[in-house]
């Protein structure tokens, strides 16, 4: 395959630190990285053709969240379990370490009469007494932006990106994650999906700092009615469910969670693929294929939509008191 070939775009806007950059991922080599892509879908016109695979999947090992975007919405699922990490819990508070639990709300609505978007988080939500949380963030400036007009579902994201960065920046929040690129320190990756009015959009945002500021990098953009799925979570639980082109092994140890999508599928079948990929990673044999990698994920599954005309609904209940 190809090397990935990446534009990066400075967009202007009318808020945060820095250039809000944004890339364009046309083919992906999958040798050596993280990261699955399959299938490719088209969108632009054809002197600006943008290509992106239907199904992606992404090595992660501190959550796993899956997303669906289809002619008729997005579909979200994530598991519940949030832990401090071990360098935290050493010398954590009572009242810091209630923050570990099994049933974390990690699909964050943001409903307003223009848009209906839900996030999911994944990677480092806050500092290490939770003074700066992420998923605060999020709704705090979003009902800060609530009130303005933006020329595209685009602009709006851009918009909040900034925004969050600004705040991780003013509270000198800089971790280490381990995980760097050209961008910068990566501090976390937020799926988000919804309906902007009629138009259904699904993208990730990535938020990384390097010499002290945070900034907000669009990694993707996707525009319906194109069916993708996005998912998050240990690669080797995808690699016993799917192939490379990302079609199920029907005769793998996780076989029985894995589910193949049509380019148009019902609710319910985008539920199987979403839920089913979470379940794979929390199950008796993901852990056993992928002690390690699962040990992080676990609790309760929940799970939501956003439609044009029905807007967020939650298909499984989260139970933290986040509702």
């Amino acid at each position: 395959m190809l090397d990935s070939v990446r534009r990066l775009e400075n967009q202007k806007g009318p808020i945060g630190v820095g250039p809000f950059e944004t890339f364009r991922l046309h083919l992906n080599d999958t040798r050596g990285v993280s990261q699955i892509q399959t299938g490719r879908g088209y969108f632009g016109s054809f002197s600006d053709l943008t290509c992106f695979p239907a199904a992606r999947f992404e090595a992660c090992e501190v959550t796993a969240i899956a997303a669906v975007m289809a002619p008729w919405g997005v579909l979200m699922a994530a598991d519940g379990r949030m832990t401090l990490d071990d360098a935290t819990k050493a010398t954590a508070s009572e009242d810091l370490l209630l923050k570990e639990t099994e049933h974390a709300q990690k699909i964050l609505p943001i409903i307003e009469p223009a848009r209906t978007v839900m996030w999911g988080l994944i990677g480092s939500i806050g500092n290490e007494d939770f003074s700066l949380d992420l998923r605060d963030e999020i709704k705090r400036h979003a009902l800060a932006l609530s009130a303005q007009e933006f020329g595209t579902p685009r602009e709006y994201v851009i918009a909040l990106g900034k925004l969050v960065a600004r705040a991780i920046t003013g509270a000198r929040w800089f971790p280490d994650t381990g995980t760097k690129s050209e961008r910068g320190c990566q501090i976390a990756r937020a799926v988000f999906g919804g309906c902007f009015g009629s138009l259904v959009r699904m993208g990730i945002v990535e938020f990384c700092h390097s010499d002290e500021v945070a900034r907000a990098h669009l990694l993707e953009y996707l525009e319906g009615p194109m069916t993708s799925q996005r998912c998050f979570g240990p690669r080797a639980i995808t690699d016993q469910m799917y192939d490379h082109l990302g079609n199920p092994l029907p005769d793998g140890p996780l076989a029985q969670y894995a589910s193949a999508l049509n380019a148009n599928p019902l609710v319910s079948e985008a539920r199987r693929f979403a839920v089913g990929y979470i379940e794979a990673c929390c199950s008796p044999e993901g852990r056993r294929l992928d002690p390690e990698g699962c040990k992080k994920i676990g609790g309760h599954i929940h799970a939501a939509t956003v439609k044009p005309r029905s807007g967020f609904q939650w298909i499984i209940l989260p139970t933290s008191e986040e509702q």
